[in-house]
């Protein structure tokens, strides 16, 4: 969301603040125009997109690589600091027939995250 429309068709006529904010998608005034999905974020950077991973789920994630019209793709670790976006590793997450909901945790320096009855298990402990 850069308010460039002339960038073609993923480009919107709106900016988002980098520093973070509130963004929704919301129903029709004859629906009441209850919220159908909301996020408030953090800083962002540019060309790193963030967005719910796996697609439909309730977790959000930055993603390094843009899929638009496809089902998102590699997922960031980043690490936690407000002054600046650092990139400790990536991954994919297999595709997993059904609707997908993760449940990120990380133990011992290993991040689980479960979709359906499959568990995935990621090293993010410091290499060196």
């Amino acid at each position: 969301a850069d308010e460039d429309g002339t960038q073609g068709p993923t480009h919107v006529n709106f900016k988002l603040g980098k520093g973070g904010e509130a963004v929704g998608l919301f129903d029709t005034y004859a629906n009441g125009n209850r919220p159908l999905s909301t996020i408030t974020f953090g800083a962002q950077t540019t060309d790193v997109s963030y967005g719910r991973y796996p697609d439909g789920s309730s977790t959000w994630g930055f993603m390094l690589t843009p899929t638009p019209w496809n089902t998102n793709s590699t997922l960031a670790l980043i690490q936690a600091d407000p002054k600046q976006f650092t990139v400790n590793g990536s991954f994919i997450i297999p595709e997993v027939s059904g609707n997908k909901w993760a449940h990120p945790v990380i133990l011992d320096k290993q991040l689980y995250i479960r979709v359906h009855d499959v568990l995935f298990c990621y090293d993010i402990g410091q290499k060196g």
